[in-house]
C-alpha cells in the first residue's frame, strides 16, 4: 500500500510534468509514496491531465502521443548516419 503524496511530493512532480519529464515524475510519485509501476504511472497521467486542464501555460513540451517513436527515431539516428557515412 502506498503512501500519501506531500505537497513537496506534487510540487517535484507537477515541475517535471510542465518540463515533458514524465519518467521523471512517475519516478518521484514511486519514490515519494513506495506505489508500484503502474499505480505511479496511472496517479501521474491523472495528475498531468489535471494541470493540463488547470495550467496549460505552464507546460514548456507539448503532449506526447507517439513517444516511443520519438524515442525509436532518436535510438537509430546514429546507425542511419554510420550507414550514410561508412
Amino acid at each position: 500500500m502506498s503512501q500519501p503524496l506531500s505537497d513537496a511530493g506534487l510540487e517535484e512532480i507537477a515541475n517535471d510534468l510542465y518540463a515533458g519529464r514524465k519518467i521523471y515524475a512517475i519516478k518521484a510519485y514511486r519514490l515519494a509514496t513506495g506505489a508500484g509501476l503502474t499505480e505511479a504511472k496511472n496517479a501521474v497521467d491523472a495528475i498531468e491531465q489535471t494541470l493540463r486542464a488547470t495550467e496549460p501555460e505552464k507546460f514548456t513540451a507539448p503532449v506526447s502521443k507517439d513517444g516511443c517513436i520519438s524515442v525509436m527515431l532518436l535510438l537509430s539516428l546514429p546507425a542511419a548516419v554510420l550507414a550514410l557515412v561508412g
